[in-house]
C-alpha cells in the first residue's frame, strides 16, 4: 500500500539502532563534518554522545546554535553537506548525521527535556516580524538571552515557509514550529492586526526593540 502524503517517510531510528549507526563514527580528530555544516552545529560531538547513549548531551550541542535542530534534520540536503565530508565515505558510506540528529531531537520532545532554558529577564522586549525559520531562531536566541520577544505572523499558523512550503512527507505539520522555544519561558503572546486598533496593535509594537521583518506579516499567532 502506498504511503499517504501526509505520513513521514523514512523509517526512524530506535535507541538502540541509532547507537549502532553511531558506533560507526571514526571519531575524526579534525571533525570535517562539522566543518562541513552550514549551520555549524557540531555534529561529531553529539554523534559522541549517542554513542555512549547521553541523548541529553547530544540534544544540548545540537540546540546550543541551532533551536530548529528537528527541522534541519529532515530538510537539510545532508548528502551534499555534513555526510559528503564524512571520513566514512572512504570507507563504506558516511554516517547518517540526519537520522541521528532526527532521533536526538524526538527524544528530547518526547521526554519532555528541558535543554533551551529561557535566559534572566533582562528587563527588555523585542518584536520578531514574521515567523518562518529566521523568525523564530531569533525569537529562542532572544529568550535565551532573557529578552522577552513578541512574534507577528499574518498567517492563521506559525512556521512560515515550514508549515506552508515543505510537504508534509518531508515535514510534519504537527513538528513545526512546535517547542522551537524554550518551554518554561515566559511569552507575551499577542493577537494584533494592522486593521484593528487595540492594546495589542501595531503602535505598540512599533515601540519595542525591532529585531527583524518579513513582508505581509499583519496578526500574531501562538506557536502550539
Amino acid at each position: 500500500m502506498a504511503t499517504p502524503y501526509t505520513e513521514e517517510l523514512g523509517q526512524a531510528y530506535t535507541g538502540v539502532t541509532v547507537a549502532q549507526e553511531a558506533a560507526r563514527c571514526l571519531l575524526c580528530h579534525d571533525a570535517p563534518c562539522s566543518k562541513g555544516c552550514p549551520a555549524g552545529t557540531d555534529h561529531a560531538s553529539f554523534i559522541r554522545s549517542v554513542r555512549f547513549r547521553n541523548f541529553k548531551g547530544a540534544a544540548a550541542t545540537i540546540r546550543s546554535n541551532n533551536a530548529l535542530g528537528a527541522v534541519c534534520a529532515r530538510v537539510c540536503p545532508t548528502e551534499r553537506t555534513c555526510e559528503l565530508a564524512c571520513s566514512r565515505t572512504g570507507i563504506d558510506k558516511p554516517i547518517d548525521i540526519g537520522g541521528i540528529q532526527r532521533f536526538v531531537c524526538d527524544f528530547e520532545e518526547s521526554c519532555g527535556m528541558e535543554v533551551l532554558a529561557a535566559g534572566t529577564p533582562n528587563g527588555k522586549s523585542v518584536a520578531v516580524v514574521g515567523s518562518g525559520p529566521a523568525g523564530l531562531q531569533a525569537a529562542a536566541s532572544l529568550r535565551v538571552l532573557g529578552y522577552a520577544v513578541d512574534i507577528y505572523e499574518a498567517e492563521k499558523a506559525a512556521g512560515g515557509v515550514l508549515r506552508y512550503g515543505i510537504p508534509e512527507y518531508r515535514l510534519p505539520s504537527g513538528l513545526s514550529p512546535k517547542a522551537l522555544l524554550p518551554r518554561r519561558a515566559p511569552r507575551s503572546w499577542h493577537r494584533a492586526s494592522r486593521r484593528r486598533a487595540g492594546p495589542c496593535s501595531w503602535t505598540r509594537m512599533s515601540s519595542r526593540t525591532p529585531c527583524r521583518a518579513s513582508a505581509g506579516s499583519r496578526r500574531h499567532c501562538a506557536l502550539s
